[in-house]
């Protein structure tokens, strides 16, 4: 890998040599991103500490580090945080955390962590909303950096960092969310004709989510051996993998196969590769979500009314269920939502034959 030419006089050296000891060539492939992400943080770090903020003059102190303080700033905390939780989170996981980092030390620079104050999380929250973004973004992107400095602030034993805590949103100063909409059937039946018309690999992912509402992530993340396809009642077996950890316990549940998403599987099977069932997406070692997202309603866009996207699909099988007066309960389970109440997680839950019955009278009646 080489050294970028803006960054040339900070290494001794022009390009990065590095044995990734393997002859085989899906490891190497892994190694190799590996090196290739730690590089990229590293030359992000280099860049922030560099950053000239063409605002610095209006602030004050904004690139100033405390020269008696033992804590980091904020771009070495993030390399801390990101070596101690990324290996089990994920890329979408460090992206999110250099992405948060990068807008705070673009508004009020790369400060050391206890020199954050409340002026400076308020001015930050100001210019997270001049870029137009909703709320729920907003409150992410602070929550990010909360969990990060929390994380941080025990492992350097300093004391607790409370500038991120509790930050004030007025009602007239974000965009409402808009709450994604559910496809309506005909939508959904159109959608249907053209993936099997069109018969490619994102055509039966999305074929394979249109009539279980799996989530996406959820989808790209299978193993050939999580289909169950010689069962009476075929389905997929939703369960974490290396490569992708599931949202919550619930999650984790047997999905019957039935109309669409049951012709979504076998020919994504027939064409699996290396045991990943949506190999476009997932190599074994990671997913590619926000890519497959952004692919997918790309070619969604002019076929669905305005506002329905991928996960609009996961609406969509709720209202479906709802319309067979399928039980709130085994609606659940189908969907992995969470259930409340000791008693749910008692058991071993629904039979694959009786979410398979409901699921297929839902597709049916629907269309």
């Amino acid at each position: 890998m080489r050294v970028p030419s803006d960054l040339k006089d900070s290494y001794s050296c022009s390009e990065f040599c590095i044995s990734l000891k393997t002859r085989a060539l899906n490891i190497a492939s892994a190694r190799a991103r590996s090196f290739h992400s730690k590089l990229s943080d590293e030359f992000d770090i280099l860049r922030w500490k560099r950053a000239d903020n063409r605002f610095s003059s209006y602030l004050i102190d904004t690139q100033v580090v405390n020269p008696h303080s033992s804590a980091p700033t904020l771009s070495e905390a993030a390399v801390c945080y990101i070596e101690a939780k990324a290996k089990s989170k994920g890329d979408s996981f460090r992206q999110s955390v250099i992405r948060a980092v990068d807008y705070f030390s673009k508004c009020c620079g790369d400060k050391s962590i206890d020199g954050i104050t409340r002026a400076d999380v308020n001015a930050f929250r100001d210019s997270l909303l001049n870029r137009g973004l909703a709320q729920s973004s907003c409150k992410r992107i602070i929550s990010v950096l909360r969990a990060m400095l929390n994380f941080v602030c025990r492992e350097y034993e300093l004391n607790e960092i409370s500038a991120f805590s509790g930050i004030h949103f007025q009602e007239d100063n974000f965009v409402i969310d808009k709450k994604r909409k559910p496809l309506p059937i005909p939508a959904i039946k159109e959608i249907q004709q053209e993936c099997k018309i069109i018969n490619d690999e994102p055509r039966w992912l999305i074929s394979l989510i249109s009539d279980t509402g799996l989530r996406l992530n959820e989808a790209i993340g299978i193993h050939v051996e999580d289909l169950n396809m010689d069962a009476e009642q075929p389905y997929v077996l939703i369960q974490p993998h290396p490569w992708r950890r599931l949202k919550t316990r619930s999650s984790q549940r047997k999905v019957p196969l039935v109309g669409a998403s049951l012709w979504g599987a076998k020919e994504a099977l027939n064409h699996a590769w290396n045991g990943a069932l949506f190999p476009r997406y997932c190599n074994l070692t990671t997913t590619k979500s926000n890519s497959a997202s952004a692919a997918l309603n790309k070619w969604m866009k002019p076929r669905v009314p305005e506002g329905c996207v991928i996960h609009s699909f996961r609406h969509s099988i709720r209202d479906r269920l709802r319309a067979v007066m399928c039980p709130s309960e085994v609606a659940d389970a189908i969907g992995g939502w969470s259930r409340d109440g000791i008693g749910e997680s008692y058991g071993d839950g629904y039979d694959i034959s009786l979410l398979t019955e409901w699921l297929d009278r839902a597709v049916r009646s629907n269309g």
